[in-house]
């Protein structure tokens, strides 16, 4: 169901031991907490196979502003999704290029892609299941769009960061099977 999603999540809701759990749920409805003391911590590739999915003017607006309500003082949001700015940067170039950031394998009858396993005969094509994914994904960010828009829902000291830097020390790892062709935005509520 769109928008049914697993965030991990530290609560210091007792002060005196952060415990860790799941909250499950609706997100788009609002996550399932009364006052602000979360400190979200990206799991895995959750927020990267999330953000894309959602409408940029509704869902998406909704999410980030839900996130930042549960979000304690000085709490990290991080964000990862595909790096659309980099795909067309590199959509004039040679399909090498594509390959190394997807990967994509060289066959016969075009390029197949690792991760979904369909063949493309052009870079459109590509590019198509990249920013559209068989309309799965509703939109496409490069830094410059998602920096903007967690700025626009009240996040402070937004930036892109790179493969395993974060502003919070504590942030869990990154996924390294998604580092070439993916963009990392973290923004902080004040």
């Amino acid at each position: 169901m769109p928008g049914e999603h697993r965030l991990w999540q530290e609560s210091n809701a007792r002060m005196d031991q952060p415990r860790r759990c799941f909250l499950s749920g609706r997100v788009l409805s609002g996550l399932p907490v009364r006052v602000a003391v979360f400190r979200f911590r990206r799991h895995g590739d959750l927020f990267r196979t999330f953000f894309e999915h959602l409408g940029a003017e509704t869902e998406a607006r909704a999410f980030l502003l839900e996130c930042l309500r549960c979000l304690q003082s000085q709490g990290v949001m991080r964000l990862v999704v595909p790096d659309a700015g980099a795909y067309l940067r590199a959509y004039s170039g040679p399909w090498e290029v594509l390959a190394e950031m997807r990967p994509l394998a060289r066959m016969a009858d075009g390029w197949r892609d690792n991760r979904l396993g369909w063949i493309y005969q052009t870079k459109m094509q590509f590019m198509n299941a990249i920013f559209r994914q068989r309309a799965e994904h509703k939109y496409a960010y490069d830094a410059e769009t998602l920096v903007l828009a967690l700025r626009q829902a009240g996040f402070v000291d937004v930036v892109v960061q790179q493969f395993g830097v974060s502003i919070d020390p504590k942030m869990a790892p990154d996924s390294d099977d998604r580092r070439t062709e993916s963009l990392y935005v973290e923004g902080v509520k004040r």
